[in-house]
């Protein structure tokens, strides 16, 4: 069976990436003709590291992530703290997977090279 996944945005490759490790033949049909550097940074938390775990990326991904050791929220007018949220190891042991923040473009980017490599036909 070959299925067809529509956008190679970080959504259509993570899919077409797990489709073709569950062992389908997947095709990615993008609009644009080149991917580009668009967007910013993005929030990984625990269950997205998991499916870069089972897609074996982390690796790759590691030299471009950043883990932040805690998320402060503070108030907008005084700057009184809300809210501190720990991350670093003691998220990583609560949650089975680390929290990082990435650049969009570096994470599609490493996606769209593993579906190449891994489904030359996609």
């Amino acid at each position: 069976m070959r299925i067809v996944v529509v956008g190679a945005g970080i959504g259509g490759l993570t899919a077409a990436l797990c489709l073709h490790k569950a062992g389908f033949a997947v095709t990615v049909l993008e609009q644009s003709p080149q991917l580009a550097a668009v967007g910013a940074g993005i929030q990984c938390g625990a269950n997205a590291l998991k499916v870069i775990r089972y897609l074996g990326l982390d690796d790759a991904l590691r030299p471009v992530a950043v883990a932040p050791t805690a998320a402060v929220f503070k108030d907008h007018q005084s700057g009184a703290v809300l809210s501190r949220m720990t991350l670093g190891a003691a998220y990583e042991t609560q949650y089975g997977a680390p929290y990082w923040h990435l650049h969009r473009a570096d994470l599609q980017k490493v996606l769209f090279d593993a579906l190449s490599q891994r489904s030359p036909e996609s």
